[in-house]
């Protein structure tokens, strides 16, 4: 498991990646993990969260939201130009982030937010998760 920066609010973002080992039976389709939440692992398997996160420009005020499994790698290659939908809009600074555990409820909430297409709306969102 590796630990990332600890962001303003004192959250520290950890990543850790799901691995299918041959010896380990996880069920589905063999990457999923095959456990409940609190349960212990099994011995060779890691789990992968996803974050949700909302980053604004610091140069036009526009809002992006995506998903991502590791924020900071994310946040720099929004600033570094690596992402299309952001090139030349930027800097960019991270309003919010949040970890959702598995992909589809990151996906949720981004279409979610997406869909709110006004930017006051999503900061009002912002501000009652607190």
């Amino acid at each position: 498991m590796q630990s990332g920066p600890v962001f303003p609010d004192g959250n520290t973002v950890i990543v850790v990646q799901l691995v299918r080992t041959p010896d380990c039976d996880s069920g589905g389709r063999g990457f999923e993990p095959h456990h409940s939440p609190g349960e212990p692992l099994q011995e060779g398997f890691f789990i992968l969260t996803y974050f949700c996160y909302i980053l604004e420009s610091e140069s036009s005020g526009r809002l992006y939201v995506g998903q991502t499994n590791n924020v900071e790698d994310r946040v720099r290659r929004h600033n570094a130009g690596m992402v299309l939908s952001t090139r030349n809009r930027g800097p960019w600074k991270l309003l919010y982030f949040k970890d959702l555990g598995d992909r589809s409820a990151s996906v949720l909430l981004e279409r979610k937010l997406k869909g709110m297409k006004n930017p006051q709306k999503v900061k009002a969102w912002i501000l009652v998760q607190g």
